[in-house]
């Protein structure tokens, strides 16, 4: 009888361990497989009331995603956004701002899209602004990132493959090796 529990236990135990094996193996290559080289697809509107899928809309040249998720990191936005424009013609690159929100009713994305609207005049930067309200959980585990900093993504023209990624501000060689895969 002892013998007939020992290895029904056994047996128990070994399945239990190839489970959790087997799951955590299973999402480590699913997560894998987003971060290697696609950038997701997400949709979002801009600030001049337009919606935007990323990257699909906007890649007919190479793409600069920049995301942030705090208002405090618009200081950081705006130091890639004049670096990237030093090393690089901004004729050559799309760039896009997104901020990136949990959920909120719509009167107060309302609200919030019109404040940021009213602060922003030029109606090009506006268009290169693109809010994307509650899927920052998603978006957040699909790319293994946190929100509590900016990060930023090169996609390659008319696709969503990633060329270069980063936190925050970019180092002297990530600026080197972003201007020479657009002038590639």
């Amino acid at each position: 009888m002892k013998s007939t529990t020992w290895t029904f236990f056994t047996k128990l135990v070994i399945l239990v361990t190839l489970a959790i094996v087997f799951g955590l193996i299973w999402n480590q290559d699913s997560k894998l497989k987003n971060m290697e080289n696609e950038f997701p697809t997400l949709v979002g509107n801009n600030l001049n009331r337009e919606q935007i899928t990323i990257p699909n809309d906007i890649n007919d040249k190479p793409l600069l995603i920049i995301l942030a998720f705090e208002q405090y990191h618009q200081r950081t936005v705006d130091e890639i956004i004049y670096q990237v424009e030093e090393v690089v013609d901004s004729s050559s690159l799309n760039i896009i701002e997104t901020p990136i929100l949990a959920g909120a009713s719509k009167l107060f994305q309302s609200y919030l899209d019109g404040i940021m609207r009213g602060g922003i005049k030029d109606y090009d930067i506006r268009a290169r602004t693109i809010t994307i309200y509650g899927e920052k959980d998603e978006i957040l585990d699909i790319l293994g990132i946190e929100d509590k900093n900016v990060y930023w993504y090169l996609i390659g023209e008319n696709t969503s493959t990633i060329l270069l990624s980063g936190m925050n501000t970019l180092s002297n060689s990530q600026l080197k090796d972003f201007s020479k895969k657009i002038h590639d």
